[in-house]
């Protein structure tokens, strides 16, 4: 079966703990835990999109791109970074900074991960700064939805992210998660569908270790559905070249 044939399944994550919201102890647990979690889709030969605020300046950089694997790098929009009331050309400068100082590290950026509102998105020269997908707000936090009619044509958005569930550091006792239980099942996906999901860096702070090992439970059973060519797991990156190819071939 041809890959172009089979489900998709990306994996996204939001590296970023909300601004003048985060605590020491929290920035000191993320910085630790990013190697550990890059060591674990290692692991598992699973490659995701890391979303970040600055690529050329996170401390997270280095760590990911020195895995083996094709994970992918991409840049956190969020308000705050922009101010609120900032208008489209500030929007589009600090877009363009970033692009530019990840490219001057040989950081290829083609991916605007949107973090909590969708609506700044829009009017972005996008194209124009070399980014090919924007992927929405993970789960249902979106202030205000992108507007599609505002993007230009050939963009690829990743909408109805899925929040990956993870256990909090203080539970006694959570079961298996519903993602993990429908992966055993094997009723994640339809034939030809993709799903995009995504984790961000508050509830790897808030999950602790055992976040760590609810997480190697579910990788597992993503490796026995990719084992069995039931699902193939990509960047959004990834995704969207796969999206041209398809297009190519259909036209």
């Amino acid at each position: 079966m041809s890959d172009l044939n089979l489900s998709s399944l990306t994996i996204s994550i939001d590296l970023e703990l909300e601004i003048g919201q985060a605590t020491a102890s929290q920035l000191d647990w993320l910085d630790d835990l990013t190697p550990e979690l890059v060591a674990l889709l290692d692991s598992h030969k699973i490659a995701a999109t890391w979303a970040v605020a600055d690529p050329a300046r996170s401390a997270a950089t280095d760590s990911i791109l020195s895995s083996d694997l094709p994970h992918e790098m991409a840049v956190l929009g969020d308000r705050t970074w922009l101010g609120w009331g900032a208008g489209g050309s500030r929007a589009n400068r600090e877009l363009a900074r970033r692009i530019s100082g990840a490219a001057a590290r040989q950081i290829s950026i083609r991916t605007l991960v949107l973090h909590n509102e969708s609506s700044f998105a829009n009017g972005l020269q996008l194209s124009e700064l070399g980014i090919r997908t924007v992927r929405q707000p993970i789960g249902h936090e979106v202030l205000r939805p992108v507007s599609l009619m505002g993007l230009a044509k050939g963009l690829a958005v990743a909408e109805q992210v899925q929040r990956l569930t993870l256990p909090k550091w203080w539970s006694w006792w959570e079961g298996e998660s519903q993602l993990t239980a429908r992966c055993r099942q094997r009723t994640l996906l339809p034939e030809r569908a993709t799903r995009h999901l995504g984790l961000d860096a508050q509830q790897l702070c808030s999950a602790g270790p055992r976040g760590l090992q609810r997480l190697a439970n579910l990788l597992e059973e993503l490796c026995e559905l990719r084992s069995r060519r039931q699902v193939q797991l990509l960047t959004l990156q990834q995704w969207q070249e796969r999206r041209v190819v398809a297009e190519k071939r259909a036209a």
